[in-house]
């Protein structure tokens, strides 16, 4: 995703009056398959979103949403 939108998009969101927003800009394909070798992550996935994001990009087999396509 390019930065322009994510930034465009916690903006409109925090103009909305979000007081709270997780952003999970650390998964990547390496961190699943790191977590397919150790068998998980000690306590599972932590946030919903987090395990939406996992899902979505082994579903999708990529881990960006591009929107320009």
């Amino acid at each position: 995703m390019p930065e322009d939108d994510l930034f465009r998009a916690t903006e409109s969101l925090a103009k909305l009056g979000t007081n709270l927003m997780a952003i999970h800009t650390g998964i990547n394909s390496i961190c699943v398959e790191r977590l397919r070798r150790q068998g998980g992550r000690f306590g599972g996935v932590c946030s919903r979103g987090g395990a939406f994001m996992i899902g979505w990009m082994l579903h999708n087999g990529k881990e960006n949403i591009d929107l320009a396509r």
